[in-house]
């Protein structure tokens, strides 16, 4: 990949005309439903934008957060984020009188509460590994966005796999959906790579379709401009990325399908393996549809 300043990137990039295609053709497959509320829950979100994961990604985001500029500032928020969440769902001990300065880490008070309630600790310490992934990447993407090049694409792609915070989304599946999965399916290898499979479909999304808008931030460290960076067009780099995209879809489902022929001696197993398959084609096709 050749070595290039973000200016010149930039400057490359802007004007051109760029198609996307129609991206829900992709998952018409898999399930689809949009809630008769959406427009509220929109308000709703934005208004509460403060509560803990999407106020804590917000805070550290690498480009626009209050914190983007300042590593000093964002490594302190990331120290007291950690210990405290291992605090709040009994992954270490409690340690008297310590309390996060600011008040986005300590709401996770409120959800480690519930989920507490229902979780067993391979479950809570799952979450407690993905918040943790997620911190230490958004830290990688500071550093690599103050830096005066743009990162490899490799580089970029194995921080974007903790930044977009999906692991997060799937360690909470059980929860909402109120079925536990056994510990021998969690730690399924196939499962972990449905996770990454899910985690690279909804990433892949956002970056496709927050390009125009990026570009626009004069932001450029996403999926497309260091494909555009690689390949020298920029309707070639996203036509890579749809069709990476269409087949990460596909892997998906090849490999969904093993997991429920694999575990369909046990009907209860079944059920809640097919409703968290399910759940995941659901962040997938929400996270669509919200953009």
């Amino acid at each position: 990949m050749v070595s290039i300043s973000r200016r010149l990137l930039l400057d490359s990039l802007k004007g051109q005309r760029i198609h996307i295609p129609d991206l829900h053709v992709l998952f018409q497959h898999w399930p689809i439903s949009i809630n008769k509320e959406l427009e509220r829950l929109r308000f709703d979100v934005d208004r509460k934008l403060q509560d803990f994961l999407p106020g804590m990604m917000a805070k550290v985001d690498a480009e626009v957060g209050p914190l983007a500029s300042d590593i000093q500032k964002a490594h302190s928020f990331r120290a007291e984020t950690i210990p405290y969440v291992k605090d709040c769902l009994g992954i270490s001990e409690k340690v008297p009188g310590v309390c996060p300065s600011s008040s986005i880490i300590r709401s996770f008070m409120a959800v480690s509460e519930e989920v507490c309630k229902v979780y067993n600790e391979e479950q809570r310490s799952t979450l407690v590994d993905e918040i943790a992934f997620f911190m230490r990447t958004s830290a990688t993407e500071q550093k690599a966005r103050l830096a005066p090049e743009m990162p490899s694409l490799p580089d970029y792609i194995e921080c974007r796999m903790g930044t977009s915070a999906v692991g997060v989304t799937c360690g909470i599946i059980e929860y909402a959906y109120e079925k536990a999965l056994p510990s021998v399916v969690m730690k399924d290898p196939d499962m972990k790579v449905l996770w990454a499979q899910v985690n690279i479909i909804v990433w892949v999304v956002n970056d496709l379709l927050s390009i125009k808008k990026e570009i626009a931030q004069d932001t450029v460290d996403s999926l497309i401009p260091l494909l555009y960076l690689k390949h020298g067009n920029v309707q070639d780099a996203i036509e890579i990325a749809v069709s990476g995209l269409e087949a990460e879809i596909r892997n998906f489902d090849e490999i969904s399908g093993k997991l429920q022929a694999r575990y369909s001696y046990d009907p209860t197993t079944q059920k809640a393996l097919s409703t968290f398959i399910k759940a995941c084609q659901f962040n997938c096709t929400g996270n669509l549809h919200w953009r």
